[in-house]
């Protein structure tokens, strides 16, 4: 089926797309029909389109779709012997779907929306935003908690999704190449779904959920860095004499149960990763000649003194340096001062975080980006392991490749949780295939 009441031509993407967008606006739908759609039809996914914004809805148009949709269920439901009336009000609201289009919603997904957070929702954003600048298709923006202490949501202007006749989900490399040459003109609304800041798309088997895609961020820098930017966040006070070192230590606080911390071992990886991988950039660096270190903890963890007091343990035995660890009191640290420092540190040690990822990525600064690449799991103790990681030499200066090393390493952690062995492997497998097996 791919027409509407009067073979208006809408096909089904669309009207799914329409009744998603609408959802939400009690003055637009009504509550009893929102609750079902709101399950329904989410997508996880950011989007932008070839037709620009045109007029906003009226408070007008808005009472006549309510009326309309009221006047449609009612007289199909109980006299079939108006149901020619019927159909010539649905070609109308068909009509209004085309015509007006300024309907902003909560785009964001239903089944994911309970794993996702800011940084997943920043990186979707980047990712469509990229791609539609390199193939000079209008974005459309949707905006999402947290997105506020960005510039990108103060400089984005066009706020959808709108209403379109045509909705194209993004799947393969094929489909964004031909968009190159496709009609601007036309009323459709292309679809990016949700892949991660890092990949390593050679890796992935067949059956992983992400689109054989991915952004290059290097190529693109000085972009990320203009639409990442956080205004008004308190600066952390750096030494100039130090070697300045950030740990972004995501423990789950109060968000991530054993399960999480599980099904996403590169995110939320074990406490001797970034211990270890400190000890080793504190080493190296003395070796070179550095001897004084400001480091500085960004944590979600209860008790961010307890962080702190394990990393002073782990490295109180290295020789020959000296150092300072800080960290914000839990009461007092927020999200966007956190956004607003990160990329203001030399070296990052950090999990394979959607937030961090890419506001390392557009850093004028930061020279050594550290995270954990690749994880196995060991099924006889019900143990993973981190079991790479990947080192990048930052080029920053223009022109320059920035310089990535894999090192092969063994840090392990218990799996915890109730969810049984064969679904975390499905699991693993489905959202991004990370496995290296050990070396060990």
């Amino acid at each position: 089926m791919s027409y509407f009441f009067l073979k208006v031509n809408m096909d089904l993407n669309a009207i799914q797309h329409n009744i998603s967008a609408a959802y939400g606006d009690n003055s637009l739908i009504g509550e009893s029909l929102t609750l079902p759609l709101k399950y329904c039809f989410r997508g996880y996914r950011y989007t932008f389109s070839s037709s620009p914004e045109n007029s906003h809805l009226t408070q007008r148009i808005c009472n006549v779709f309510t009326k309309g949709l009221s006047f449609l269920t009612s007289t199909v439901g109980l006299a079939p012997s108006l149901a020619l009336t019927a159909i010539g009000m649905g070609s109308k609201l068909a009509h209004l779907y085309g015509t007006f289009d300024q309907k902003v919603c909560d785009h964001l997904p239903w089944i994911l929306k309970i794993f996702s957070r800011t940084g997943d929702r920043t990186v979707s954003y980047l990712n469509a935003k990229i791609l539609s600048e390199e193939l000079a298709i209008p974005f459309c923006f949707t905006p999402f908690k947290g997105c506020e202490m960005f510039q990108f949501n103060r400089i984005e202007a066009n706020r959808g999704p709108n209403y379109y006749r045509k909705v194209v989900h993004l799947k393969t490399r094929e489909q964004i190449d031909a968009l190159r040459g496709a009609d601007k003109t036309a009323s459709a609304l292309y679809l990016l779904p949700f892949y991660p800041h890092e990949r390593n798309v050679a890796a992935e088997t067949s059956g992983s959920s992400y689109i054989p895609y991915t952004t290059d961020w290097q190529g693109h820098r000085g972009r990320v860095r203009e639409l990442l930017h956080v205004e008004n966040a308190e600066l952390i006070d750096i030494p100039r004499d130090c070697y300045s070192i950030a740990l972004h230590i995501r423990d789950g606080g109060r968000v991530d149960d054993n399960n999480t911390k599980t099904l996403h071992p590169l995110k939320l990886p074990c406490m001797s990763f970034y211990t270890e991988e400190l000890r080793k950039v504190l080493i190296a660096k003395r070796d070179a000649g550095e001897t004084n270190f400001f480091i500085h903890i960004f944590t979600d963890a209860e008790n961010p003194s307890e962080i702190s007091a394990k990393i002073i343990e782990e490295i109180r035995d290295v020789p020959g340096v000296r150092y300072r660890v800080q960290y914000a009191p839990r009461e007092v640290v927020t999200l966007k001062n956190d956004a607003g420092n990160m990329h203001r540190f030399q070296c990052m040690i950090r999990a394979d975080s959607n937030l961090s990822g890419p506001i390392v990525q557009g850093s004028e600064v930061t020279e050594l980006d550290i995270f954990p690449s690749g994880f196995d799991i060991v099924p006889n103790n019900n143990q993973i392991l981190i079991t790479q990681v990947k080192k990048v030499q930052r080029a920053l200066h223009p022109g320059g490749a920035d310089q990535p090393v894999l090192e092969r390493v063994r840090y392990s952690k218990q799996m915890e949780g109730w969810l049984p062995m064969r679904f975390n492997r499905f699991f693993h497998d489905y959202y991004g295939v990370f496995r290296v097996a050990s070396a060990v």
